[in-house]
This record gives C-alpha cells, structure tokens and sequence, in this order.
C-alpha cells in the first residue's frame, strides 16, 4: 500500500501490471485512442495545444496526436518510450516543459489519486492553462466496499465524487464546466465490433457493458476563473 515512485523501476512494473495489454496491440491502440478522443478530447482542433499528464503508454493520445500539437509527460521510462513509438512527443516531468507554453487542453486521465498534494498539483496545472484553456479531469468511481488489500496495485491515494470534485476545483480558481459519469468495460471484447462499426458503436458497447458490469469514471471539465485563484 502507500505512494510508489513512478520514475523508476516502480514505475515501469505498475505499469506492466496495470497496462500490460496496451504495449504493442495496434487494434487496441486503436480503437481507444479514437475513444479517448472523442469522450475526453472531442473539441480539440489543429489549432489546439493538447497537454496529458501521466499519459502512461500513450493510448489516450494516439488518435488526437494526428490532428493536433501533443505533449505527453510520463515518468516510467518504458511507458514514456512506448508514447515516443506512437510518435507522440514524451517528457519525464513538467520541468521539463517549456516554461513560457501554455496548453488549450490539459488531460489528466486516472492521475490525480496518485499525487502526493492534490491541490498544489491542481494549481500547477491551472498556471499551465492557455486563456480560455480547458482541464479535462478523470477520476475513477472508488467502491466504498473494497477492503485493504497490501498487494494493491493501484496505489490511489485520494477519491473524489462529483461535488467533492467540485468543491475542490472551485476553491482552486476553477470553474466546472461539466461533471459526469462515464461507464465503460471490455474494452478489449469490443475489438471486432470497432473495426467493422466505428467508435461510435463501440463506444455504446462498452457503456452497455459498463452499465451491467459497473466500471465508470467521472468526468470534469474546468477551466481557470480569471481571477487570480489561491
């Protein structure tokens, strides 16, 4: 139990563990970087800055990446070096973005939970925002009956609700936008269905299958008040 250490040999094992079925699956890579973009990332244009943090094996990215300018951040080295072979342009930390960018659209997609202090992290991001500029925050829906188990593998450290999300984002310097719950599962089953169907269909699939065997994540979607924040 407790936080790991993504940037070294930690990291590169959480993300065998967690993500094993990602590396090298062209179809899968596929069919959820055309999901990814159109549940998470469906207003990006060309003329967008995209920005995900802890973009892990790239997935989320690897549809986006061909219409827009993309930056992963992602400190496993063997997570980080499989977004560079989907072309995706990769970073070990944000100091080691440009300091004078600023993104259109941040995505953090199942990142939040890990970090040590939640709020300072909120308000880094919220300073890397373009005017205007979107966060687009994904957290997963915790059960309330899990029991400790000390071989976790998913290290959350933090959950939130919609509202306690809210309250969160809003006394940052955020204004919520959007707050909703997405359900999805099989990924993976659906696969056939994507290559004759198209995403829309398998993405109504995956929410069906999200729905009878409940695996859902809440999406938020803020962007900076203007005023100043904390």
């Amino acid at each position: 139990m407790g936080t790991i250490n993504y940037t070294g040999q930690e990291g590169d094992q959480y993300h065998r563990l967690r993500h094993g079925e990602i590396f090298g699956n062209e179809d899968l890579i596929t069919a959820w970087g055309r999901y990814a973009q159109a549940t998470y990332l469906s207003e990006v244009t060309s003329a967008h800055k995209v920005l995900e943090i802890g973009a892990g094996t790239g997935i989320n990215l690897s549809s986006v990446n061909k219409l827009a300018d993309v930056v992963a951040v992602e400190p496993a080295e063997e997570a980080r070096e499989h977004c560079r072979k989907l072309g995706i342009k990769a970073v070990s930390s944000l100091d080691d973005l440009p300091t004078d960018v600023r993104f259109d659209y941040i995505l953090m997609r199942h990142v939040l939970e890990h970090t040590n202090e939640p709020r300072q992290f909120l308000v880094t991001v919220r300073n890397m925002l373009a005017q205007g500029g979107k966060l687009v925050l994904v957290l997963p829906v915790e059960s309330p009956y899990k029991k400790i188990d000390p071989g976790d593998i998913d290290h959350h450290l933090y959950c939130w609700n919609r509202q306690t999300i809210g309250n969160l984002l809003t006394s940052l310097g955020y204004r919520v936008t959007e707050a909703r719950i997405n359900r999805y599962n099989g990924r993976r089953i659906f696969l056939p269905v994507f290559k004759f169907f198209g995403v829309g269909v398998y993405g109504k699939l995956l929410s069906i299958l999200g729905t009878i065997i409940p695996h859902s994540e809440i999406i938020v979607v803020a962007e900076e008040k203007g005023e100043g924040g904390p």
